[in-house]
């Protein structure tokens, strides 16, 4: 159990930390709403912390007080994951994945730390969702630069989340909580809001292509000149993209 809950803690790090951890212009002003929002950045290293307070002081903490306090951490993050997806137009459905996925983080880490093998039993199993979640989100960073390189076949490219007028610096940009858009109007006549982008060189012009989170795959975007927000100025296409990027 205990080498599990290790390799799940890091792998839930690893596959939920936001990348970059505080983009340019995250903070609003207010000190709550800032101490909210960093404390949602850092909930994916609440299962690391309470692996080592388990190694240095046991499970031995009120299994009542804890099962309580883990049940009001659902009721609380479950809220602000369903309002935040309802305000995330395309990615609803994966801003939803994800947000229930952190939820279940800190209330199954709280209930690791119970003194009762009952709760430790389904904080355990609890963890394993987010576990498998962020296995995909992992695997999906390695897709999307092996497809895009594929599609290239040797031809500057670059990759891009859509409307946000930055090329990606670092492969974790590239996972799959990651790589998805939260901007809102879907489609509004001839509007769209487009997931990853990758562009490619060719000849005297651009492809442009969406990356789909769903079927794992980039999808070529027919006539992207024509679209109000264009896909087309998102990045700028470079030899060896990928040797550039980061690690995180």
């Amino acid at each position: 159990m205990g080498a599990f809950l290790a390799v799940g803690a890091l792998l839930i790090a690893v596959g939920f930390l936001p990348a970059p951890l505080f983009p340019k212009g995250w903070a609003t002003g207010s000190l709550w709403v800032d101490i909210l929002a960093g404390t949602i950045v850092f909930s994916p290293l609440v299962p690391i912390l309470a692996v080592l307070i388990r190694c240095a002081m046991g499970a031995t903490f009120n299994r009542v007080s804890l099962s309580v306090l883990a049940a009001v951490a659902s009721v609380i993050f479950a809220v602000l994951s369903v309002l935040n997806a309802a305000l995330s137009g395309a990615g609803a459905g994966l801003a939803l994945v994800h947000g229930i996925s952190l939820t279940v983080v800190d209330a199954g880490s709280i209930l690791l730390l119970s003194a009762g093998s009952a709760p430790r039993k389904i904080g355990l199993f609890a963890l394993i969702i987010p576990v498998v979640v962020a296995i995909w989100s992992l695997g999906s960073a390695v897709a999307v630069a092996f497809q895009a390189d594929k599609i290239a076949n040797g031809r500057a490219f670059c990759l891009a989340p859509h409307r946000a007028h930055s090329d990606v610096v670092s492969f974790a940009q590239l996972r799959g909580l990651s790589f998805y858009s939260t901007s809102t109007g879907y489609k509004s006549t001839s509007r769209w809001y487009f997931h990853g982008i990758l562009l490619v060189e060719n000849a005297n012009d651009l492809e442009a292509y969406n990356w789909s989170p769903r079927r794992l795959a980039f999808q070529r975007i027919a006539r992207p000149e024509r679209l109000i927000v264009s896909p087309l100025n998102v990045c700028t296409p470079k030899s060896d993209f990928l040797g550039k990027l980061l690690i995180w």
